[in-house]
């Protein structure tokens, strides 16, 4: 029997290794029926640090962009509680490194306050040196 067979997929990644975390964007994508708009902002906010850098913060906030036009709105799914939510998105923020403001607009835009939110991603873009000095 052939190794991969008996690998999870989520411990194999084609091109790179910036998903590579206990708690991968996909998981928190599909656990919570995220859209595609907002599945995207997850993971471009997430894979920031190890891909393309603001680039990526860029691309999160033309996701969201595209979801006012289209008006695009998840909902926390029925049998799931906000608590929960809450509990797992502290969860994935901690196993992904996001930084309060990073978790300040997954949070915002996905409880539906998308224009807080945006104006906290695009300030995170606007100050992109000097907030994100290594």
């Amino acid at each position: 029997m052939s190794d991969n067979k008996t690998k999870s997929p989520l411990a194999h990644q084609i091109g790179g290794d910036h998903y590579k975390s206990a708690y991968q964007p996909i998981e928190f994508i599909t656990r919570f029926r995220l859209l595609k708009i907002e599945g995207d902002l997850v993971k471009y906010i997430t894979r920031h640090y190890k891909k393309n850098g603001k680039e990526d913060l860029e691309k999160a906030y033309h996701y969201l962009t595209l979801g006012n036009q289209f008006e695009c709105l998840w909902k926390l799914p029925e049998n799931m509680s906000r608590s929960f939510f809450n509990e797992e998105l502290n969860r994935y923020a901690k196993e992904n490194n996001i930084t309060e403001m990073e978790y300040s607009v997954i949070y915002e835009c996905l409880m539906g306050d998308r224009d807080y939110g945006m104006r906290v991603l695009r300030s995170l873009i606007d100050n992109y040196d000097e907030y994100y000095k290594k």
